[in-house]
């Protein structure tokens, strides 16, 4: 099997070898460059990473590392947003050194113990499978079982930092790891500086543009409430100004027509005429007293208003309305058609003026 698939593997890292040349080495395993598996979906890559680790604890055993739950692509992509570093592991049935590698070098506890230390993701993969054999033409691998450890490199690229080609046991590795994870350091702390510099920087300006939101809300509360408030008090003076023009022209009104009654008003009845008279005393608001003559069949009540009107009714206000009341018994005379003797007002009778309460 390994012979024939020789010559399609062969002419694919030769291909490699060439753009390696022309590009890069950090390039062509940048964050970008280095993600060239095919797309999966969600349950594609899920079902991949299960069927891995079902197949290796089948034939290696459960002691193993936490192998990554998912594509290579979504492990970079971790390792790039939480700033660790990837271990890949490659490996086939058909080398010979596969087995004792994965029940010895990956079954080492120490080994297991130094990967959760080193917050390592560890993604593995069968180069009979199609990603990982689309993996390891990325990666050049050449021989097996291989690991490649994969560092950020700034905030959006991905470098192989180390490479093992072949059997290695746990104790080696372990150190190798350890030597170039100390090169790694000085990076990712510069990189979590610059990160945590931008991150303030950003919580500061959030920080900021809340507090002028906050301040414009503020500011824009406070002005609504003013132009409110001023549009309430245009609208109180409005409409205390329209009382005042219509108490105003009321009392023009009834200046008016005060005039108005004292020239049309029907003059008394004479005094040697007693035939049909009716003599009606009226106390007006201010105390006076008045006694006023007449024909009771033909006068009304109207009448009688008539005449109250055109006398100094002080203290009621020339604009309030005013009302003639019978003191015995009292009666408001209300029936303004009604004439005198009809009203009850014949022969005599003693009447006084109130004003009308404005709330009844």
């Amino acid at each position: 099997m390994q012979t024939l698939l020789y010559p399609a593997t062969l002419a694919v890292r030769i291909v490699w070898v060439l753009l390696s040349t022309i590009f890069p080495f950090s390039l062509l395993f940048s964050s970008r460059s280095a993600l060239p598996a095919p797309p999966h979906s969600a349950r594609d890559s899920q079902s991949t990473a299960a069927r891995f680790l079902l197949d290796y604890e089948a034939k290696y055993g459960e002691e193993h590392p936490a192998f990554f739950q998912g594509t290579y692509s979504q492990a970079l992509e971790v390792c790039k947003r939480e700033l660790r570093c990837l271990l890949v592991i490659l490996h086939s049935d058909e080398h010979d050194d596969t087995e004792s590698f994965c029940r010895d070098t990956l079954a080492s506890p120490s080994l297991h113990q130094f990967l959760r230390e080193k917050r390592l993701v560890v993604w593995g993969g069968d180069i009979r499978e199609s990603e990982g054999f689309v993996v390891s033409n990325t990666l050049l691998a050449t021989r097996y079982p291989f690991m490649a450890l994969i560092a950020p490199q700034g905030s959006t690229r991905m470098v192989v930092v180390e490479r093992f080609e072949g059997p290695v046991s746990d104790t080696a590795l372990k150190t190798a790891l350890q030597v170039s994870l100390t090169r790694v350091d000085a990076v990712l702390r510069a990189v979590r500086d610059d990160r945590e510099r931008h991150e303030q920087v950003r919580t500061l300006r959030e920080q900021q543009d809340e507090a002028y939101n906050a301040s414009l809300r503020a500011d824009q509360e406070k002005a609504r409430k003013a132009q409110e408030e001023a549009t309430r008090v245009e609208k109180e003076k409005e409409l205390e100004q329209q009382k005042l023009r219509e108490l105003e022209n009321k009392r023009e009104a009834k200046r008016l027509r005060k005039i108005e009654l004292q020239q049309t008003l029907k003059d008394e009845p004479d005094a040697s005429d007693s035939t049909d008279i009716a003599k009606i005393g009226i106390r007006l608001p201010g105390g006076d007293r008045l006694t006023r003559r007449f024909k009771a069949s033909i006068a009304t009540v109207q009448d009688l208003y008539d005449y109250v009107e055109t006398q100094d009714l002080t203290p009621i206000m020339l604009e309030s309305d005013f009302e003639v009341i019978n003191t015995y018994p009292r009666k408001v005379l209300s029936d303004r058609a009604q004439t005198l003797k009809d009203a009850g007002l014949y022969p005599s009778a003693s009447v006084m003026v109130e004003e009308v309460d404005p709330d009844e």
